[in-house]
């Protein structure tokens, strides 16, 4: 077994002329038909402004982060993973999550998940008009 250039994992096939790459699947998806049970839509949900700005070390400014989740919005994307209601003290970074979600009330131009972990969270993200 070897990991092929762009990183998947398979095996190397060496032949007179030239060496190729050929995927494997696990044996227990081997026999699978893969392609007949694909989903006719897909939802795509951008997830940068919580996922990416959370590992920031200093703090982003709450308009910037507006900024941001506005013009990924208004790029078409149907819906943006706006913050996450988490403790300020594990995560510094989403301290400002009712700010946020607040400042995106009446922008229509998509939706607005976010990431509860909690109850406290749930209530938090409920009284900020997460929906």
């Amino acid at each position: 077994r070897t990991w092929s250039p762009d990183g998947r994992r398979g095996v190397a096939m060496r032949s007179a002329a030239s060496v190729r790459w050929t995927a494997r699947l696990p044996r227990a998806l081997s026999s699978v038909p893969l392609w007949t049970e694909l989903p006719t839509r897909v939802r795509v949900v951008d997830v940068s402004p919580r996922d990416g700005l959370q590992n920031e070390r200093r703090i982003v400014p709450t308009s910037t982060k507006v900024g941001l989740i506005t013009a990924l919005a208004d790029c078409g994307l149907p819906a943006v993973e706006a913050t996450s209601f988490v403790s300020p003290k594990w995560v510094p970074q989403m301290a400002d999550a009712e700010h946020v979600m607040r400042s995106l009330r009446g922008n229509t131009a998509a939706d607005f998940p976010v990431l509860v972990p909690n109850l406290k969270g749930y209530n938090l993200a409920v009284e900020s008009g997460a929906t």
